[in-house]
Order: structure tokens, then sequence, then C-alpha cells
């Protein structure tokens, strides 16, 4: 498995947490000093704000002091005695009016008449002759902004008159600074806007005065502090930004680098050298010990999965009694011959054996000795071979070996060397005395001959088929006109419809015949008989069987029967409260996935009696393993039948092992019932046995009433056959049942 090209590497995470870190400090950095900016431009603004309030009232408290100065003034003697007599109004003003202790802001002072003139014949030029305007008002002169203040002097001899004016003019920003402690505004700044002589009105004189607040000492080193604190707080973290960049590469990414490296090569083979990698952080290394020893462990498990590979291989491919190589080898050859061949043509035979009467053989001694026999054939079949040949067990007495580069004339000879090698040897050894044949038939293709290899299996079985028949030659070569003779067995229209019906359940038909109580005189159950459709009509379970049991079908049409079946059932076309069975072949009991095929049938075991049959010859091909799941199957409350009792050697020496609930009798012993008194006898006995046993006895071949009567006599419990009820798909029944 590939890792995925999408997975970042460790270090580019390292380049994205740098990336995100400095970005993060660099905003912080700036949200902070814009934080930090905001507030100053805040302060400063506050403190204008502050300054313009003070200045506001600077300007205010001069006003008062000047106002002050002024009623001081008027009330002085010298400036009365003026006003009635201005003749040394010079004098006074330069000596006397100066003499007095005046602010040092007050830069002139004046006296004027009622009539808005200056007293006195001398003029000086910083006063002005007349006052046409006895309001308050300020004017800027020469870079200097000056307040004009006015005051009426009153009468003392006239209440209520006025004998003339007092004129202060002031220079306001030497006031200001002399009259008020100013804390907020910084007094250097304080200055004139306009430069030109201007007369201004008192409400606008603060537009023309410029001037900055004061700075606070403790805020500016507090910014300072805080700006140099942050900007060293972004070198430091910055500095451990790349330190820890450096930690995380040297220490985490290029270890992991190396490691995931040193996994890769593990992953071909190609391990380090000792000691070669090591690194420094301490579970670096561990982990790389880990893997070591997994890596190890794991080199171990492979080779021991390999050997158990090979030996399921071994296992799969070969026959676990003879250790020939099985029907699953040959399969699997057969392919990869036919590919072979369809590339190149070659001189080939097919051969195909066949052991003459090896059930009898095997039901008269019993299967230790059948099984024996079996190993001896393989061994001296074997022993016949040329080297390089291979012997395949097909089935339980067929074998079949493939000859490359063998004509008609060689593969004669090596089935000529099989033959004589057998019939030398002696197996009285194995308690057999009786001698030991076997048939071959042989299929041949060379350069010079047309047709497909894919026919040879089908004509070296016709071949063998008519060596078993001739009773006089045990080898025979397949020829064209043989065909003639086997149509029934290996029909093309038989083949198809059979291989159809087992992979794909096409054509498949179950006729249903019923089976009879015998004292209610009702049908308890039906059994399932299998026919196959195709374009030509019907065909029989006669033709049927041989071809499944040729081309070892007989697992796959029994199950296709089981899914027609559960199809019925699940459609209630069988009726309720009766039942079904089924025939079931000794191939069935091999696959391992049987009970989980025969669990969907289990749901029906309510509403339906359901009974699987079974021949003497499938329980004894394996009892220990057939009876085992048999077993299993009448726990679920399946119901088992032994079908066609008496028809083998050994059914009564069986019997009482046997895990079956109903016993039928074959049509053989059927009809000696109504032949001779001694077989009736017989047969009466053994129904006795069967009965007293506990087993249900089914009567089949039942075909006239005298039939009827005999195995009601002999006790039967239920009987079948064309006098109760011929084979017909189901539809027709129910019509005959309510018709």
């Amino acid at each position: 498995m590939t890792s995925n090209n999408k997975n970042l590497k460790f270090r580019h995470y390292i380049y994205i947490f740098l990336a995100v870190a400095v970005f993060t400090f660099t905003a912080f950095g700036w949200i902070l000093s814009k934080k930090i900016g905001n507030i100053n431009q805040q302060f400063t603004q506050s403190a204008a704000n502050e300054a313009a309030m003070e200045v506001k009232h600077a300007m205010e408290n001069v006003l008062l002091q000047i106002d002050k100065l002024a009623q001081e003034t008027i009330s002085w003697d010298e400036v009365h005695q003026q006003l009635a007599n201005p003749d040394y109004y010079g004098y006074w003003k330069a000596q006397r009016a100066s003499s007095r202790k005046l602010p040092s802001y007050i830069e002139n002072i004046d006296l004027y008449d009622t009539s808005h003139t200056i007293l006195g014949k001398t003029r000086d030029a910083a006063s002005p002759t007349n006052i046409n305007n006895i309001d308050n008002h300020y004017i800027i002169d020469k870079n200097a902004l000056y307040y004009i203040a006015i005051f009426p002097i009153p009468s003392r001899a006239k209440q209520g008159e006025i004998d003339g004016y007092l004129l202060l003019k002031s220079n306001v920003i030497p006031a200001i600074i002399e009259t008020n402690q100013l804390t907020v505004t910084d007094i250097s700044s304080l200055r004139v806007i306009s430069n030109d002589s201007a007369l201004i009105n008192p409400p606008d004189v603060m537009q023309h005065l410029k001037f900055m607040s004061a700075r606070n000492p403790l805020f500016d080193e507090l910014f300072r502090t805080t700006r140099s604190t942050l900007i060293y707080g972004f070198i430091i973290i910055l500095f451990f930004t790349f330190f820890l960049y450096y930690i995380a590469q040297s220490l985490i990414s290029v270890p992991l680098s190396k490691l995931t490296n040193y996994v890769e090569q593990l992953k071909i083979g190609v391990p380090a050298k000792k000691g070669e990698l090591r690194f420094k952080i301490y579970e670096f290394d561990k982990l790389r010990e880990s893997i070591d020893i997994y890596q190890q462990e794991l080199t171990r498990i492979n080779s021991n999965l390999d050997r158990k590979n090979d030996e399921l291989w071994n296992l799969a491919h070969h026959d676990s009694l003879t250790g020939a190589a099985n029907r699953r080898a040959y399969e699997e050859d057969w392919k990869s011959y036919i590919s072979i061949a369809d590339n190149k043509r070659f001189d080939f035979s097919y051969m195909l054996i066949d052991c003459d009467h090896f059930k009898a053989i095997n039901d008269t001694y019993g299967h230790d000795v059948g099984d024996k026999l079996i190993v001896t054939l393989v061994h001296l079949l074997q022993n016949s071979l040329r080297d390089g040949d291979k012997l395949y067990r097909i089935g339980g007495d067929e074998f079949v070996t493939i000859l490359w580069n063998s004509d008609a004339n060689i593969a004669d000879k090596v089935a000529q060397r099989c033959l004589d090698n057998i019939r030398k040897h002696s197996f009285t050894s194995l308690g057999i005395n009786e001698p030991v044949t076997i048939s071959i038939g042989l299929a041949t293709q060379t350069i010079d001959t047309p047709g497909s290899m894919q026919a040879l299996p089908r004509q070296a079985d016709i071949a063998m088929y008519h060596a078993k028949k001739s009773g006089s030659r045990s080898i025979i070569h397949y020829d064209e006109t043989m065909e003639t003779h086997l149509a029934p067995l290996v029909s093309n229209r038989i083949i198809d419809a059979v291989i159809r019906a087992a992979s794909t359940y096409e054509g498949i038909v179950l006729h249903y015949q019923p089976v009879v109580n015998v004292k209610t005189g009702k049908t308890d159950y039906f059994e399932a008989l299998l026919r196959i459709r195709d374009k030509q009509g019907l065909i029989s379970a006669g033709d049927i069987f041989p071809v499944a049991e040729k081309l070892s079908l007989e697992a796959e049409i029994d199950l296709a029967v089981l899914k027609c079946v559960e199809n019925d059932l699940k459609h209630r076309l069988i009726p309720c409260n009766t039942g079904v069975s089924i025939n079931f072949s000794a191939a069935l009991f091999s696959l391992p996935e049987l009970n989980h095929k025969l669990q969907h049938l289990a749901e029906y075991l309510a509403d339906y009696d359901i009974i699987f049959e079974v021949t003497e010859n499938t329980l004894i091909s394996d009892l220990k393993m057939v009876s085992l799941k048999l077993d299993q199957l009448r726990q679920q409350g399946f119901q088992i039948a032994l079908d066609d009792f008496g028809s083998g050697y050994s059914s009564i020496r069986y019997l009482a092992n046997m895990p079956i609930d109903i016993v039928k009798f074959d049509i053989s012993m059927i009809k000696q019932l109504a032949m001779e008194d001694k077989s009736r006898a017989i047969i009466s006995g053994t129904a006795g046995v069967i009965l007293r046993s506990g087993f249900k006895l089914v009567a089949e071949g039942i075909e006239n009433s005298d039939l009827i009567n005999v195995v009601t006599n002999m006790g039967a419990t239920h009987m079948q056959g064309y006098a109760l009820g011929k084979p017909a798909p189901l539809d027709v029944i129910m019509q005959q049942a309510t018709g």
C-alpha cells in the first residue's frame, strides 16, 4: 500500500508553524502599536482640549486683573485732577503714572475726556488721539496680541455722570504668563497666528492664538518603554520561534525523514547496517529498535506464511489420501495446457483411468480396504508413467494423466504399462482375493489432427465407457463411431443443459410426487424430483444425474434444487401443513457452506416438514462426517430419510448407527413383496424391526391397489408411487386436488 502523496511532510508543518507564528506576532505587534498610537492620540487630543480650557481661563483671569487694575487707577485722586486740569498731563503720564508699579504686561495707560479725546497737548504715537470705539477689544500689531480696555471714569462731583475714560493697553501673552500658573499648556508654544495688524472681537480672540499642551513626562516614558518592550519582545519571540524551528528541524524532522527512509528501505528488503542509524532523541532510537524487532518478526511470520501457503497449496492441490494431484490441480493445469495449445499445437494424449467394480469392492470389504486399494493403485500408476507425467485423482476411483509429446502409439504403451503393473500386483495383502482391474480410455490429438483440446476429456470418457462395456479390452482409443452408442450419457444437448442448470438454474423444473399417510390416506409431504427443460422438451433424472456425476456437478445440481424448493416455499406454492423431501448427494456434504445454505430453509419449518433424503452410499462414503452434519440438521428441526434401503450390501449393518428418522424401502424390495412368501416374510420382518426401532417407513414404487394392501399389512407408515400420484408440477397437483 502506498501513502497518500497529498499528505504533508513534517517539515512542511514546521514551515507552516513558523509562518503562522511570525504572522501572529507581527499582527499582534501591529495591533498593539495601533492601540498605543490611538491611546497617544487620544491623550494628545485630551491634553490639547485641557490646554485650550486652561488658556481660556487664563485669558479670563487676565481680564479680571486688568479690570481690577483699572478700578484701582480710577480711584486714584490724581486721575480726577488730570481730568479737571489736563495742563500737566504729559508730565503726569511720564512721571507720576509710570511711577506706579504697574504690571509689565501693561504697555500703555491714557486718559480721555468725555469727547473721547486724549488729554493734554502732547501726543504719544502708541496711543490713539481719539477713541471711536469705547468697547474693549483686541488688536494684533507686530506679531503681538494686545488687549485694549477702556473704562469710564465716574464723576465725583456729579453722580451718574462721566468725567472721562481710562485706556489700558495690555500685551496678552505676557499677561497670561505673568498672571497664571500654566500646568497643562506649554508656555513656550504660546504665540499669535496672524502677522497682519487687525482688530479682533473678544469672542474670536482664541482663534488667533496657537499653543501646545505640555508633554507628560511620565506618559512619554511609559509610551517609549511600552514601544521598546514590544520591539524587544517581538525580537525575543522571533528568536525563540526560529530556535524552536531549528530544534524541531534538527531533532524531529530530520530524524523522522531518516526513519521514514529506513522503513521504506525495509519494505523493499534493504535493512540498514547495525549501528548505522542512531538518533539523539531516546524515543526515536527506541522506535527504530521496535521497527527492527517488528521487521524481524514480520520476516519470520512471512516465512512461516510462505511455508504455510506452500503447505496449504499442496493440501489444496493434492489428494489427502494418496498424495496425488487432485481435481482442483487438474482443472488449473488443464486451463493452462489449453492456453498453451491455443498458441502452438503438440502431439498430445489424454488418458482416463477407472478402477473396475470399485464400489462393490468397497461395499464388500469396507472403507479401510477401499482406501488402501486406492493408495496402492496410485503408487502403481505413478510408477508406470514416464518421467514428468503427472497423475490426477479426479474422483473416488477415477484418474487422469496428460501425456505431452505423445501420439497414439506412445499413449498405448504407457497405458499398457499401467495395466500390466496392476495385473502383476497381488492385492491379497489387503484382503482382496478377487483380481483388481482397470479400464483406460485414450484420446489423442496430434499436430495434424483438426479440433480443439477441449474435446479430449469427453472423448476419453467415451473411450473408457466402451472399455468397461467391452469386457475384453481394457484399453480403448476414442473413435468417432463411439458417439452414437453414448447419446443418453454424453449428448451435447444434455451436457449443455446440465451445465446451464448447475451454473445459472436455467431450465430447472421441479415435479412433486405425493407421499401418502397409510392411516389417513392424505398426503403428508411431496418429494421434489428434478427435471430440466430445454428447447427439445424435458430431460429426465435418469439422463441428468449420470452427466452431473461425470462432470462432478452433483453438489451444484443439489443447490439448484434447494433454491427452487425454497422459492416454492416462499410463495406458498406447496400446501401448508404438508412438507417436502429433497434428495442430497454425497458431494453436497463436502461443501463447508452447507449449513449456511440451509439456514433460509429453516425459516419454513414452522409451517412445513422438510425432509432430506440420502442414500446408503452417501452415508457410508464418509460415515463420521456425514453423520455429524446430519445430526446438526436434525437439531435444527429437519428430518432425514434413508432412500433406496435394501439396494446396497450393508444397509442393515449400518442402520442402527445412522442419524435418520425415515426409512424408504427400495422399489426392488416392494416388488419382491408381491412375488414370494419367503421374500415377503423377510421383508416384513425387516419392516417390523425398523418400525419397532422408532423409524417411519415409506414404501416406494406402489403401482397398483394390490401393493397398497400388501404394504398396509406390512405396517408401512407411508407409501409413494404411480398408484397414489405421478410426479407433476405443483399447479397440476393443485388442479387435481381441487378438481
